[in-house]
């Protein structure tokens, strides 16, 4: 169960592409160029969600302090570290 819990998103994702590939490749009247946009676009949304998942938008630690009091704890810390810039 936890294999379903953190790849959810993935699974998720990956089964609605495969399902919009096979509507698209069921609808035969369409232009070739539209039906590789609809994916095309899908695509970039997943890829939008994603990343505004991955990279929150305001940080939860914000000083040098905050950093020291999280690493002292007393429990294990994984601390991801990047810019806007």
């Amino acid at each position: 169960m936890n294999f379903f819990n953190q790849y959810s998103f993935l699974l998720l994702a990956g089964s609605a592409g495969v399902g919009l590939l096979g509507l698209l490749w069921r609808w035969q009247r369409g232009n070739p160029w539209v039906r590789a946009g609809i994916m095309a676009w899908y695509v970039f949304a997943v890829v939008g969600v994603a990343w505004l998942g991955r990279y929150p938008a305001t940080p939860e630690i914000t000083t040098a302090a905050q950093v020291e009091t999280y690493l002292n704890n007393g429990s294990p810390s994984l601390l991801l570290l990047y810019s806007n810039y």
